[in-house]
């Protein structure tokens, strides 16, 4: 089960679904006509592993475990257990994607892999479910279901078993580590900050997001961001803000209002005030001594 905003410029339509022996195997396809920003919250009474296959720019998102500290940025191969709540945060350009899908009915799951108890170091595995075997299994299931063949139920049974060995595989190989949160900014930590801001394409991003990503609180992230880097996080998002203006503002097809709204900016004299603080220079200033003429 799935909560999200209602989005006018989505289409949803199954493609293929075949249910068997207390699985079901499907393909969705997904279009979306305009840049769209999703948070959604999922709960599953079924396990389900899902793989995304985008058609161009793969939508960047990240993702948590209600039960866990922080956020991971999101595979195209993906487990979800049962009763196990997640809050997703997905950015997605204009595209269209098919995901194909097993759904295993919970005894069948647990009598097949013996896993029922999901506790953080197995709800942190399923972040890194995407095994080559596992991947290729539901490649096929992909090609099976869009085009049946001889025994097509017993094809989609048996690889449905095949998911299930790979999984329980995965899970009963995973160490039990110790969940606590670090204290300090770590060099991981940075680059997790440095990915996330490098790749939010639409609006702004809060500390809070970032804070988030780090399993500390906004106060202690800024804090540790400025012992560990000697400048403040406001001010490191804001020069890279503007390192991304400066690319767009060599595109000569785009408005300063444009420009302002893809960085989040609120209004383009909010983004001149910024871009002026950083670069002692106007957006339109910037442009001239580029070479490019006024807009």
């Amino acid at each position: 089960m799935t909560h999200a905003p209602e989005l006018t410029n989505l289409r949803q339509r199954v493609v293929a679904r075949t249910s068997v022996g207390g699985m079901t195997g499907q393909i969705e396809e997904n279009s979306f006509d305009d840049p769209a920003t999703l948070e959604m919250y999922t709960r599953y009474s079924d396990y389900t592993v899902s793989l995304v296959l985008p058609n161009g720019a793969v939508p960047v998102y990240w993702t948590r475990f209600v039960k866990l500290d922080g956020y991971v940025r999101g595979q195209i191969l993906d487990f979800d257990p049962v009763d196990a709540p997640r809050h997703t945060r997905v950015r997605r350009p204009p595209c269209a994607e098919r995901t194909v899908s097993y759904v295993f009915d919970r005894e069948l799951f647990h009598h097949c892999t013996n896993l029922s108890d999901w506790d953080p170091a197995r709800l942190k595995a399923c972040y890194d479910i995407g095994g080559p075997r596992l991947l290729e299994t539901m490649q096929r299931l992909l090609l099976e279901l869009l085009s049946p063949g001889f025994a097509h139920e017993v094809m989609i049974e048996g690889l449905g078993r095949v998911a299930m060995a790979e999984i329980a595989r995965h899970f009963h190989a995973t160490p039990i580590t110790s969940n606590a949160p670090q204290s300090g900014l770590s060099t991981k930590h940075l680059g997790q900050i440095r990915d996330c801001l490098e790749e939010w394409l639409v609006g702004p991003i809060t500390v809070r997001s970032l804070a988030d990503l780090c399993s500390l609180s906004p106060d202690h992230l800024r804090h540790a961001f400025r012992k560990k880097t000697g400048q403040s996080l406001g001010r490191y998002i804001e020069e890279l803000r503007i390192a991304k203006a400066k690319a767009l503002l060599n595109d000569q097809q785009l408005s300063l209002k444009q420009i302002a709204h893809r960085l989040g900016f609120s209004t383009a004299g909010n983004f001149s005030v910024a871009f002026r603080r950083v670069t002692g220079q106007t957006p339109k200033g910037f442009q001239m001594t580029a070479g490019f003429k006024n807009r």
